[in-house]
């Protein structure tokens, strides 16, 4: 349990201090792939979501692991399966189509895909890690 709980924490803080890194260095990391200023600009608030993302996406990984190692896998499927099916791939459609004109300008495009992208991997990471809160606390429950 306690070694599930620190895999989790050392997952999130190397994610969050490799998010402050780039987020940070962002204008050398775009300006090393791109010498055109247009399609700079585009990039820049593209990855300063792709560092929030990155610190969700280790929460929420490394949290399916651990439950895989109790062997669950049914729940996590599931909420899988609602964020990033639903909010991520649905909620990005909506955002970066603007389906029905509900979309804010700065989230319409490129950007409205990342958002919701990056909140589906949000919901998921902590779906599945205050299901393995739950299931950690069961476990030790049942345990001698």
């Amino acid at each position: 349990r306690l070694l599930g709980r620190h895999s989790v924490m050392l997952a999130c803080a190397i994610a969050a201090a490799y998010g402050v890194l780039v987020f940070t260095l962002r204008p050398l990391i775009v300006g090393a792939y791109t010498p055109n200023p247009a399609v700079a600009a585009a990039a820049l608030p593209l990855v300063a979501i792709v560092t929030c993302y990155h610190f969700f996406d280790a929460l929420q990984i490394t949290s399916a692991f651990v439950l895989r190692a109790y062997k669950v896998a049914i729940v996590p499927t599931v909420i899988y399966a609602v964020a990033l099916w639903g909010v991520g791939l649905g909620g990005g459609y909506v955002l970066g189509f603007d389906v029905g004109g509900i979309a804010p300008a700065w989230l319409t495009g490129a950007r409205g895909f990342w958002f919701a992208n990056m909140v589906s991997l949000l919901l998921a990471g902590a779906g599945l890690a205050l299901y393995l809160r739950h299931v950690s606390r069961t476990h030790l429950a049942v345990q001698p």
